[in-house]
């Protein structure tokens, strides 16, 4: 079958669902001079199909990878040994949390609301949720990785808040890629112009966007200057 990535050099080729990881690997290479960043990816759902990571862990960058779907840690077990694969959510407190299943694993939620909008749900579970704090306790992390990758459906907003309120003992993530496009109803999507307010608001810069993911930098840790 024809793929526009056979005719890409090996240095081009993306894994993500609209080329994100080669905008990132470029801030990360000509802004903020990082070659091999850390990363950690919340909601990853497959080690390599649409995923933002996986560009850099075959470039030998190594992270945390977390789901709340088994069978997609499972997966990352098999196929990225050599990163952190967790099973469980993130929130603001450790909590069990009823998690909705799509045929499509790409739209599981703990959102209900979220659920409900999708709809289509064939299954629901109970599941653990961790703070990122307990994470990056537990796997002896002094510091945030370089790179945070977020996908949660509906959840993006409320693990931020999370994160960043830890950045007194973890850092901030230097870039942050995260869904912001919401389903309105069947056909129907819309810019989430309020999550990309709120990452300006803890003083990132919006630097690109794909209409499905918006990419940030925080200026902290520019080595050039950019407008």
């Amino acid at each position: 079958m024809f793929s526009l990535s056979s005719l890409l050099p090996k240095n081009k080729i993306s894994f993500s669902q609209c080329g994100e990881d080669l905008l990132i690997d470029f801030v990360f290479k000509n802004l903020l001079r990082i070659e091999k960043p850390t990363f950690l990816d919340i909601g990853a759902n497959d080690p390599i199909v649409f995923n933002n990571t996986f560009r850099f862990y075959r470039n030998g960058c190594r992270g945390i990878n977390i789901d709340p779907n088994k069978e997609s840690i499972n997966s990352f077990n098999r196929k990225r040994k050599n990163d952190i694969n967790i099973h469980c959510g993130i929130g603001r407190k450790k909590e069990t949390k009823k998690f909705y299943i799509f045929e499509n694993s790409m739209l599981n939620t703990f959102d209900g609301e979220v659920a409900h909008i999708q709809g289509g749900v064939v299954a629901t579970e109970e599941v653990q949720v961790e703070t990122i704090a307990n994470v990056l306790r537990h796997h002896q992390f002094s510091a945030i990785p370089d790179f945070l990758s977020l996908d949660t459906e509906g959840m993006d907003k409320e693990i931020l808040e999370a994160i960043f309120s830890v950045s007194d003992e973890f850092g901030l993530p230097k870039v942050i890629c995260v869904e912001t496009i919401k389903k309105l109803g069947a056909g129907e999507w819309q810019k989430d112009l309020v999550l990309v307010e709120h990452l300006k608001s803890f003083g990132y810069i919006h630097h690109s966007d794909t209409f499905i993911n918006s990419i940030f930098v925080h200026p902290r840790f520019l080595k050039v200057k950019i407008h």
